[in-house]
């Protein structure tokens, strides 16, 4: 009825032990059958501890154990074997070489340990006879050097468990407070905590559903696989240093901090997973920052959304399906290799303010080692993203901006929004839709490894980087830039291409295509509905090549098809002709004849020409020719409207200029043949001390000498300007003095003063 205190200096054997108080055991080995401790007939003694010790120096081998007070059963230098044990309070197994216990059940506020039987010492004696724990409790577990089998559920308040072994069992494990696990390899069923989740394997690590009301911390050496997570807090994950690089880490859906927030001071709601191999997760939804890495592998991941940020850093591939953050938040997915100059901020169970992405969100993004693909729609503030493999995108709403880097084909099988998206990438496949009315800028920059570049035209596949009209289409942009990436070898090729313009008079739409190579534009490049504040711009660092023939045109048009827009060109050479003609100037800018090729009548006379605009300004380096597309009694080649024609010389040498086209005056009226010089700006004095070639003509009228009127209509056809109006009249030879200098009178002031320096 009271205590059962049985000691042996040998083995100890005995049946089953039922006390009224207390049971305590000593021997060079234990083994009984079950116990009970103040169960059966409580002792009314008020110091009764209700307690089981078994202190053994060999192996310690139990039945059942129920006890109303705290269990202690110590192995030393050996191990312990016990069915079920249920404590009212704590319970203690300490042993060397491995622990096998049942199911355990202690108090809600009591402590389940499993530890190393050096920590036996720390358990004393209490002045009124009975065991004392505290010292035990309260000191850091000492790892046992052997295995944990757990043959049944745990229900306890806290548990520690630290072994060098496996520990194993299938179970669910519940405590109300923390949960504290150190092993070799782990293979566990679910395991709830309500505080504190800590669960750290140096070997591979198999857990089922986990549960915590506070942090979720889990670390392995190898490979991770986790049923699915849900902390009240922050879940970390990740590998020990000695872990293999291909460690595989799977988990099921992780949640942090909605379904069952902790109010703890400072809690951060986070998710930081670092991988070394392949990193494949369920849903992640979390209050705070989400941070995924894999070293060596590639990031699979189920619908991500937080309130917060969301990075993911792999090595070799990137598969996501939707993601959702905060408004003010980023989605940043790059290459693994950028974890370590931020590495010491991805700690989920770090400072109280969370993790910091700054530092990362801070750097261009390097690729990740493949591809990248997001099946579900994306919606966050700011999102950046590069891959070398494709990019794939099902559908994207960015608050500030989108920025996508695929070193090969990036596609958009949705509709992709943001006021500014950039995309570079060897190749593209619009389905879906680029911008939108709210979209002021996207810009398209062509890989330098693109086989070749086709834009516009009815064909949306083909090799190299392609952009079909089609796809252009569903582009919208206030501005929308192409540019081949500097180096570019491939000459970009402009087909059938529609912009659809503003009808602006200012600020309206602009479409530039920019190559450091050549441009050859051999389909209808259109402006449509454009007012004066649109603009097409063409920009080449070698030539910019209008294949007339092929149907290369470049204009802008207003409503009604009169002439609108603003066209803008720039290049080393700027060359509007036929096919054979081009290919006699690739050969040889200066071939013999070619002046008289460029002035040639046409079959069939086109007016337009193949430049048109209200208003046209060329900045050319070395060359800029238009052949006649008119008749031999109107040259035509360009089309110039109201808003004027400007050509600067922008190279080191003379300008070499030959073209052909009409201009239209301030009040709307088309001059041609040799008026249309009149109406055309050349800026060089000031912008290019080289300015134009002797040679330079408009319509065959010299740039720097005065045309008269043609002979149809009763005037000269040239008077050449000397440096004085005397050397003027003395050139005329086949005119009298007073003609000379009535034609003289006849000339714009404007051109004399423009083109010809009087106080030489």
């Amino acid at each position: 009825e009271g205590d059962i205190d049985l000691a042996s200096g040998g083995r100890l054997v005995t049946g089953s032990l039922s006390a009224g108080d207390s049971v305590n055991l000593v021997g060079a080995g234990v083994t009984t059958a079950a116990i009970s401790a103040g169960i059966v007939a409580a002792s009314g003694d008020p110091l009764a501890q209700y307690g089981v010790g078994v202190r053994s120096t060999g192996t310690v081998s139990v039945g059942s154990i129920n006890a109303r007070g705290p269990v202690g059963l110590a192995a030393l230098g050996s191990s312990i074997s016990a069915g079920s044990i249920t404590s009212g309070e704590s319970l203690a197994l300490l042993a060397r070489t491995g622990v096998t216990v049942g199911s355990i059940r202690t108090s809600a506020g009591g402590l389940t340990l499993v530890a190393a039987d050096t920590m036996a010492a720390l358990v004393t004696e209490a002045a009124n006879g009975n065991a004392d724990y505290s010292a035990l409790a309260s000191a850091a577990p000492v790892a046992l050097a052997g295995p944990v089998v757990l043959g049944g559920s745990i229900d306890t308040g806290t548990l520690r468990l630290a072994a060098t072994g496996a520990v194993t069992g299938s179970a669910p494990v519940n405590a109300a407070g923390a949960v504290t696990i150190r092993s070799g390899a782990l293979a566990l069923g679910a395991v709830n905590a309500g505080g504190l989740l800590d669960i750290s394997s140096t070997g591979t690590l198999a857990l089922g559903a986990l549960r915590g009301e506070g942090d979720i911390d889990i670390e392995a050496g190898d490979a991770i696989s986790i049923a699915g997570i849900s902390a009240g807090d922050s879940v970390a994950i990740g590998f020990g240093n000695a872990t293999a690089a291909g460690a595989t880490l799977t988990t099921g859906n992780i949640d942090a901090g909605t379904l069952r927030p902790s109010q703890a001071p400072g809690a951060a709601y986070q998710v930081g997973i670092s991988g070394r191999g392949a990193v494949s997760i369920g849903a992640v939804t979390a209050r705070g920052n989400i941070g995924l890495v894999s070293a060596n592998g590639s990031i699979g991941v189920g619908a991500v959304s937080t309130t917060a940020s969301f990075a993911g850093l792999a090595a070799t591939g990137f598969a996501g399906t939707s993601i959702s953050t905060g408004t003010q938040g980023s989605v940043y997915v790059g290459n693994a290799s950028m974890f370590t100059p931020f590495a010491g901020t991805l700690d989920a169970l770090g400072p109280a303010a969370g993790f910091d992405f700054a530092p990362l969100f801070a750097l261009a993004p390097v690729r990740v080692g493949g591809p990248l693909a997001l099946s579900g729609a994306v919606a966050t503030g700011r999102f950046t993203a590069a891959a070398s493999g494709a990019v794939t995108l099902a559908g994207l709403a960015a608050g500030t901006s989108a920025n996508i880097d695929s070193g090969a084909l990036a596609s958009f099988g949705g509709t992709v929004t943001a006021p500014v998206i950039n995309v570079s990438s060897a190749d593209i496949a619009i389905t879906g839709g680029l911008g939108s009315s709210a979209t002021s800028a996207v810009t398209l920059n062509i890989a330098s490894t693109a086989s070749a570049i086709t834009l516009g035209g009815g064909n949306d596949s083909g090799s190299g980087y392609v952009l079909g009209s089609a796809e252009a289409g569903r582009i919208a942009a206030t501005n929308l830039t192409i540019a081949a990436q500097g180096g570019q070898p491939a000459v970009m090729t402009v087909q059938a291409f529609n912009f659809a313009g503003s009808g602006a008079a200012s600020n309206g739409r602009t479409l530039a295509l920019v190559s450091g190579g050549s441009i050859r534009v051999s389909g209808a490049l259109a402006l449509t509905g454009a007012g004066a504040g649109d603009t097409l711009r063409l920009t080449a660092g070698r030539r910019i090549e209008i294949v007339t023939d092929a149907g290369g045109r470049i204009g802008g048009a207003a409503s009604g098809g009169i002439l609108g827009g603003t066209l803008d060109l720039s290049g080393a050479d700027i060359w509007v002709g036929t096919s054979d003609l081009l290919g006699q100037l690739a050969t040889n800018s200066s071939f013999a004849g070619r002046d008289a090729a460029l002035a040639a009548a046409v079959a069939t006379p086109d007016l337009a020409g193949a430049l048109a605009a209200d208003r046209i300004i060329v900045a050319a380096q070395a060359s800029f020719l238009i052949q006649n597309s008119g008749s031999a009694a109107q040259k035509a080649g360009f089309s110039a409207g109201s808003g004027g024609f400007s050509i600067r010389p922008a190279g080191t040498t003379a300008l070499d200029l030959v073209i052909n086209g009409r201009a239209q005056d301030a009040a709307g009226n088309f001059q041609i043949n040799q008026k249309t010089i009149d109406v055309i700006r050349f800026a060089g004095a000031a912008d290019a001390p080289a300015g134009f070639a002797t040679a330079a003509t408009v319509n065959g009228c010299s740039v720097g000498k005065i045309c008269g009127l043609a002979p149809e209509e009763g005037g000269l056809v040239v008077s050449n300007i000397g440096n004085t109006l005397t050397g003027l009249t003395e050139t005329v030879q086949t005119t009298s003095e007073e003609a000379a200098k009535e034609a003289t009178e006849s000339q714009p002031e404007m051109r004399i003063n423009r083109l010809v320096d009087l106080s030489v």
